[in-house]
């Protein structure tokens, strides 16, 4: 699950959706920072 909040705080359930490898995961967080966007994985317990 992906959610997008107003303060630009992109929130994740599942950390495997950002990449499978180290270069998809790279150009992820890249893409957030360019966007200026931060990024919030909800922690395992509270999926």
């Amino acid at each position: 699950m992906l959610a997008e909040t107003p303060e630009q705080v992109v929130v994740i359930h599942h950390p495997e959706v950002i990449g499978d490898t180290f270069a998809e995961i790279v150009e992820s967080l890249n893409r957030l920072a360019d966007a200026k966007k931060s990024l919030t994985i909800v922690p395992r317990s509270e999926r």
